[in-house]
């Protein structure tokens, strides 16, 4: 049920984008065409856990809003799905592609890495742009701080995250020492350990040491034993689930 909830959520959101739209007439609102929505997502690649999911729920959101007569005075809704691959020249390129075919908003990418590649685009292109799960703290912001009109985003920021597990560490865990495993190659990753060491030491705890590696890896035996040693009673790994599942059971 909070699956389907959130689909419907996801879909009124963006078709109230419609009316953003800058070209976008009385007229043309009234017209039997279908809303067109474009989706930008890693339906395959390390994304797809993520995305796979939202194209799902986005897909049967559709469903049931055509089902139950359209929006708008009886439109239909057209989903236009691209796979990304969850590579971020894909990425790029989709946004543009999406620009130029006649889509009134666009959905995704989902992971912050190809938000970041694509946004330019969404941003020149002035289409509503919705990133349901970037959590990166700049992603509806310019490089002077202002919030890019047509740029939405749902997620809680790296910040916000990041806090929230230092203070659940220290409070709930009773931690004080902590050794933080990032992987250096993923925006997520360092965007949620820098905020999480920041508030663990402003919170009085002490961050041992900090640990690297890259986007892929598998064998964490060699950085798990180099820690191995160390005093710390918390261990803080920022990763996608393909790498933080390892680290887990190793």
């Amino acid at each position: 049920m909070k699956l389907r909830k959130l689909g419907l959520t996801l879909l009124s959101m963006l078709t109230l984008g419609t009316s953003l739209t800058p070209d976008m007439t009385t007229a043309q609102a009234q017209d039997q065409e279908p809303i067109r929505i474009g989706a930008n997502l890693e339906l395959s690649g390390v994304g797809s856990a993520y995305a796979v999911p939202m194209m799902d729920n986005l897909t049967l959101a559709a469903e049931e809003v055509n089902e139950a007569g359209g929006l708008l005075g009886g439109r239909m809704v057209e989903i236009v799905e691209y796979d990304n691959t969850s590579n971020k020249a894909e990425a790029t390129s989709i946004a543009t592609r999406l620009a130029s075919e006649g889509v009134s908003v666009v959905f995704g990418p989902a992971t912050s890495d190809l938000v970041y590649a694509s946004r330019p685009t969404a941003v020149e292109s002035q289409l509503p742009t919705m990133y349901p799960v970037g959590t990166a703290d700049n992603l509806a912001l310019d490089e002077n701080g202002e919030v890019i009109s047509n740029i939405f985003r749902l997620a809680f920021t790296y910040t916000f995250q990041g806090n929230a597990a230092a203070r659940f560490a220290m409070d709930e865990l009773g931690a004080t020492n902590a050794v933080v495993i990032t992987d250096q190659s993923k925006d997520y990753s360092v965007g949620l350990a820098e905020p999480f060491k920041a508030e663990f030491e402003n919170l009085g705890g002490t961050v041992v040491d900090e640990v690297f590696y890259n986007d892929g890896e598998q064998d964490f035996m060699g950085l798990l034993t180099s820690i191995a040693t160390l005093d710390f009673d918390v261990l803080y790994v920022p990763a996608f689930f393909s790498e933080a599942g390892i680290v887990n059971f190793s």
